[in-house]
């Protein structure tokens, strides 16, 4: 092995690039928003990973490890893009409503 050091982050990494679809669903309804300049939106979810990072590192991260950080930033990710894509949706529907 060249960098033995390093084999523990292989682990982690893999992991972490479960994180791709959803930072990549993230960014599409973050340019929407932006787009229909709703900044507060991306405010909201962004200050929401952040705070589930901070306190994630803080539980996890003397327990877990490397592993539990790269979990908690994915949960993290994928929480802000569920937030995103809900508030779209809720939007949306408002904006979709028939008039009878």
């Amino acid at each position: 092995m060249v960098f033995p050091e390093f084999v523990e982050a292989a682990d982690a990494i893999a992991i972490m690039s479960i994180a791709v679809i959803p930072e990549a669903i993230t960014m599409l309804y973050s340019s929407k928003m932006l787009g229909k300049e709703k900044s507060k939106v991306i405010l909201a979810t962004k200050l929401l990973a952040l705070s589930i990072i901070v306190i994630g590192f803080i539980l996890l991260g003397p327990i877990l490890g490397i592993i539990g950080l790269a979990i908690i930033f994915v949960v993290a990710i994928t929480l802000q893009a569920a937030m995103l894509a809900i508030a779209d949706k809720i939007e949306n529907g408002e904006q979709n409503v028939k008039q009878y």
